[in-house]
């Protein structure tokens, strides 16, 4: 009711939307901002750049973190140049390339190690700490790339500051040094086996689609990323007309806009953004895919579904419907899946299902992940989730079990909204992806519309064979961990893993 109460839109001239929900009970706010531009917008040869690019974000201005800009620019210019010959060297055998490398990474270090003298190190977060920040991250998705804070209200200017500064002057400083910190980030994936099979079920589900890239890229990518290549992607989506920012908390709409017409204001509005690609043939038979690791066992099971955001609930219908499913299949201890493959049978340890993945900005999948218990056979695990599925199919969905579900949506919405972060992640996603910043509770509403019929109608049209991809996960415990640089790991700031999600 708050939110209806005080919500307060506006755009700038350069196409920036500001969406304010003022909430004085206690002195902080929360600052979100969020790109349209993520894994979809790439392709081979620069997949997982919009990380890349989050990562730089955190490397502070011209005017912040450095103590000489215009020497440290020149010898920024001067390891560009090296990084640019190193990476057409990438992948190259010969004894002539591999001695060319060395002559190469020598220069480059020698460099690096002239522009550190220049360096204020990571005064960017520094500032923020003396200013009281309570959280401070980013990540980057298929869709999208969200940069968050919360701060003291009296901080609201500096905020402003900090924000615009970040986005319109970025340095890009220590660029090759962070390109090391992603490499470790790709290796230490590598270790999970299920951010490994997550990857290949992707892989197998979208064979055209841009949706199939992993978010942080191909390990021959990520090497041969330069600085120019950075900046050529960056010029097209971080541009004011592609970004939503929201502000949640103890502020001022005036203040706020006026703050955002100061800072934000002399941002140039950029050029169109290119259209995602949206070609992905139909697929016409199961699709299986084995991935063989050390980490226990784990079964994926996955079917082709619509994507769900649009600027209206209405024509968002199925996807709607599969949703509700995945919360009467595994939403909590009485959920079917759990019920029975955890505390009945025990066949499991934990169940999942999910409408999320891969992202709202192309085709979509509805997954079921599982995971065995002890020596539990994947393919009887597997066979007793067809089973459940198929009562979906014949069987209808009690009125009870159905307004469980609703409740527990519900619940977990009005819990997550309380949050100003949760709120703003919210508002902000909800006007990028859809244009419509209350989205996610307007579909609410049309939960409530689904019926018992609906559920066995949809469940008989998209749990077919024809329509599923199965990965395994299999233990193999004579494979060895790939060997990780933790120290290096450790200068980068707390980053999520798994999806960047």
């Amino acid at each position: 009711q708050d939110v209806d109460k005080n919500i307060n839109i506006f755009t700038l001239d350069n196409g920036m939307t500001f969406i304010v929900v003022p909430r004085p009970e206690i002195p902080i706010f929360s600052g979100v901002i969020v790109f349209k531009v993520g894994g979809v917008d790439e392709h081979l040869g620069i997949t997982g750049i919009s990380h890349m690019i989050e990562h730089m974000m955190f490397k502070g201005t011209p005017v912040i973190g450095t103590m000489n800009w215009k020497k440290e620019k020149r010898i920024i210019d001067d390891i560009e140049t090296i990084g640019r010959e190193l990476a057409s060297l990438f992948g190259q055998t010969s004894k002539e390339a591999l001695n060319r490398k060395e002559e190469l990474e020598k220069k480059l270090k020698d460099l690096q190690n002239e522009e550190k003298k220049l360096i204020i190190d990571r005064e960017w977060d520094m500032i923020y700490s003396r200013a009281g920040e309570i959280e401070k991250n980013a990540w980057t998705s298929k869709s999208n790339t969200t940069y968050y804070i919360s701060l003291p209200s009296n901080k609201l200017e500096l905020w402003f500051l900090m924000e615009s500064e970040r986005f319109i002057n970025p340095s890009f400083r220590e660029f090759y040094q962070e390109r090391d910190v992603v490499t470790e980030e790709y290796r230490t994936g590598q270790n999970h086996g299920d951010n490994k099979l997550y990857n290949a079920v992707l892989g197998v589900s979208f064979l055209q689609h841009p949706q199939r890239y992993p978010v942080i890229g191909f390990y021959g990518d990520i090497r041969t990323y330069t600085l120019k290549k950075v900046w050529e992607y960056f010029s097209i989506y971080y541009i004011p007309n592609n970004a939503v920012a929201a502000i949640v908390g103890d502020v001022d709409v005036g203040e706020v806009k006026s703050l955002a017409e100061k800072y934000f204001g002399r941002w140039k509005k950029g050029k169109q953004i290119p259209p995602v690609w949206s070609g992905e043939l139909p697929q016409e038979g199961e699709r299986k895919v084995t991935v063989w690791h050390w980490n226990n066992p784990t079964l994926v099971i996955s079917y082709h579904m619509p994507s769900e955001p649009r600027y209206t609930p209405e024509g968002n219908e199925e996807a709607y419907v599969l949703s509700i499913i995945s919360d009467i299949l595994a939403n909590g201890k009485t959920s079917r899946l759990y019920r029975n493959l955890v505390l009945d049978k025990k066949l499991a340890t934990g169940v999942y299902a999910d409408t999320g993945d891969p992202g709202p900005r192309g085709p979509g999948l509805f997954t079921i992940e599982a995971i065995p218990f002890q020596e539990v056979d994947l393919e009887m695990l597997e066979r007793e989730i067809y089973s459940e599925l198929e009562k979906l199919k014949s069987e209808s969905v009690s009125a009870d079990e159905l307004k469980k579900v609703l409740t527990l949506i519900k619940a977990s919405m009005v819990w997550k909204w309380k949050d100003n972060t949760w709120l703003a992640m919210s508002l902000a996603l909800s006007q990028i992806n859809t244009g419509n910043w209350n989205y996610d509770r307007e579909k609410l509403n049309y939960y409530e519309k689904i019926t018992p019929e609906d559920i066995k109608r949809i469940a008989k049209k998209y749990f077919t064979a024809e329509n599923r991809i199965v990965g395994y996960l299999r233990q193999d415990k004579n494979r060895k961990p790939v060997k990780v640089n933790k120290d290096l790991l450790e200068k980068s700031r707390p980053h999520p893993q798994k999806g960047e999600k």
